[in-house]
């Protein structure tokens, strides 16, 4: 059984280059969750926070509920964190660190 089970697994090998490039976009990434009954589409989002941050940055979903940004300097994005929460409209963008990120999958807001 055990080797029947071994021919259904498959290796995937990485180059080192192709892991320390993701690891690196990694480091400058933060988690963000908008607190919101109606979402933005991801493109405003971005258009949005670019506009504010003054600086590139990519947005991703992570996971229901929490988008990940993705910033080409690290100034930027501890200028970024530093300033969180950021208010948007009646809305609020939480964001930090994914090492972070339970805590941010807990939180939440009043909106008045």
């Amino acid at each position: 059984m055990v080797d029947h089970l071994m021919d259904l697994v498959q290796v995937v090998e990485f180059e080192m280059e192709d892991v320390a490039a993701s690891m690196e976009r990694a480091m400058l990434s933060l988690l963000g969750k908008l607190f919101t009954e109606n979402p933005p589409r991801l493109t405003t989002i971005q258009r949005i926070f670019k506009g504010m941050w003054n600086c590139k940055v990519m947005v991703l979903e992570a996971k229901q509920g929490l988008l990940q940004f993705l910033f080409e300097d690290a100034k930027a994005m501890d200028w970024v964190v530093q300033q969180t929460p950021w208010p948007v409209k009646e809305r609020v963008l939480q964001l930090q660190p994914g090492e972070e990120a339970d805590d941010l999958e807990k939180r939440s807001y009043e909106l008045g």
